[in-house]
């Protein structure tokens, strides 16, 4: 994973000069769509993790976060200026940091060692 990170360093600065500020997708709304599937079956695995109270809990939040933080970036940087980035803000501020936020909480906290239940010793 190093390695990795340190690949996409050179890789990100490439494609930042390179990349074209426009670009028309063919399948814009299929890979939107998909991403959104992803959303919504990441929520429902985060919810039946939850419901369950499975180990699975830290993993689901995790993902249901990042998605979540994924979605504000892209949609604030690709809305059209005007109303229709108001939109993409207000929705980012409003519902999706906010629930990525409760994602990652609920990550930590499944994630953080439990104290033992034992009873406390008695002196001699």
């Amino acid at each position: 994973m190093g390695a990795v990170a340190f690949v996409i360093v050179p890789w990100t600065i490439w494609l930042a000069i390179r990349l074209p500020s426009k670009h028309l997708t063919p399948h814009w709304s299929i890979a939107w769509g998909g991403f959104d599937v992803a959303l919504a079956a990441s929520a429902a695995f985060t919810a039946w993790a939850l419901a369950r109270a499975t180990e699975w809990i830290a993993v689901a939040a995790s993902i249901t976060g990042t998605l979540l933080i994924s979605d504000a970036w892209f949609d604030v940087l690709t809305a059209q200026a005007g109303g229709e980035r108001v939109e993409a803000v207000l929705e980012a501020a409003l519902a999706e940091i906010p629930l990525a936020i409760v994602c990652f909480a609920l990550a930590r906290r499944a994630h953080a060692p439990r104290r033992a239940t034992s009873p406390p010793s008695t002196p001699e």
